[in-house]
């Protein structure tokens, strides 16, 4: 049996039980590119899935998150007869430490909150009102990166003070209340970026870039990760 074939049909069939399967998904058509289009199932080596899991740095949690994907995978295989038994390693690698988390102070926000405020990057498509704002909102709400950036108008509802973030961790939906000085932060930022008409049908997004579409996950990452930088720098040359 083709592998990329097989793989394939597992998806189909993990996300007709209705399941998204987009991170497996994703792992498993990497594993069929890295294998080669025209393997067969049942010539798959060891050696070549440790390779794949290995990958070409060190030991990361991904190590395990394709481990899981090929475990599935393989289980469907050999219950319909295509393979005998799953070249997949016997010993697992010791996994690596866990991300501890930082809490910041309040000191810690108010800097961080001012420097996103002030701080335009040239060529930068979000603006430092809502980069503030977003850091302010996961602060006060404890809302995931990608909540944030996901949230429409509709899920924003002012005068109840509570966010509907859908389709989470785990495929689930919460209602998450915030604070009135939150509530007052949002319906400013709402009042100073109203929603753009979206021709798409899509529900106009919450935050917004300076074209009027929504902030990309990846971008305020890197934004973050700058204004952290710039607020280490300034406490280092204040201690000098």
């Amino acid at each position: 049996m083709n592998l990329q074939l097989l793989i394939e049909q597992y998806i189909t069939y993990r996300q007709t039980l209705g399941e998204r399967f987009q991170t497996n998904a994703a792992n498993l058509r990497a594993f069929a590119r890295a294998i080669g289009i025209d393997a067969d199932i049942a010539e798959v080596r060891a050696e070549q899935v440790n390779v794949f899991l290995a990958g070409t740095g060190p030991l990361t949690h991904t190590w395990y998150v394709r481990h899981n994907a090929l475990v599935g995978f393989y289980r469907y295989a050999t219950s319909r007869g295509h393979v005998a038994t799953a070249p997949l390693p016997v010993v697992l690698p010791k996994r690596p430490a866990s991300f501890v988390p930082y809490i910041y102070s309040h000191e810690e926000l108010r800097r961080l909150v001012e420097v996103a405020r002030t701080n335009q990057e040239h060529r930068s498509c979000i603006e430092p009102d809502t980069l503030g704002t977003i850091v302010l909102l996961l602060y006060g709400t404890g809302l995931r990166v990608g909540e944030a950036v996901r949230l429409d108008r509709q899920d924003v509802d002012l005068d109840s003070s509570l966010l509907t973030v859908r389709q989470s961790k785990f495929y689930k939906s919460r209602l998450v209340p915030f604070s009135q000085q939150l509530q007052t932060l949002l319906t400013r930022y709402s009042e100073q970026h109203p929603a753009t008409i979206c021709h798409s049908g899509q529900p106009a997004a919450f935050f917004t870039t300076h074209a009027g579409g929504r902030v990309n996950l990846q971008t305020l990452q890197v934004r973050f990760r700058r204004i952290c930088q710039i607020v280490s720098r300034d406490q280092h040359a204040e201690r000098i």
